[in-house]
């Protein structure tokens, strides 16, 4: 018995993924399941999936963190452990305001300095 969507042509099952991974609401598990076909520059985009710093370092090499995809996605938990966690994937100029608001002047200056955090006990 086929599939009822069997019929798709390779360009609609193109836009269909692509559609998916943009604006669907997936869970970690959904995007684990499908990280063999989900486009991850959309999934990059994607601001209803469930974002997680522990999603985000499952697939850090599949993410589009170039350019305006991961980098200015709004809906990422934003802190300031997710930015040093991943501080030479970021494009800089490109973080949102969300995430600037969440570090402190100290962290900004250390950053405009290339100086070493400290480490908060």
């Amino acid at each position: 018995m086929s599939t009822p969507y069997a019929s798709l042509s390779e360009e609609q099952r193109d836009k269909f993924i692509e559609g998916v991974s943009r604006h669907f609401p997936l869970t970690g598990k959904m995007v684990e399941q499908c990280s063999d076909t989900c486009g991850f520059e959309a999934l990059s985009q994607n601001e209803v999936l469930y974002w997680s710093e522990d999603l985000i370092a499952r697939f850090e090499n599949r993410w589009a963190w170039d350019g305006i995809y991961l980098n200015t996605n709004e809906a990422l938990p934003w802190s300031k452990e997710l930015i040093a966690r991943f501080e030479s994937r970021w494009n800089w100029s490109r973080l949102p305001s969300e995430a600037l608001t969440r570090l402190t002047p100290d962290h900004i200056r250390q950053i405009m300095s290339n100086e070493q955090p400290e480490k908060q006990s």
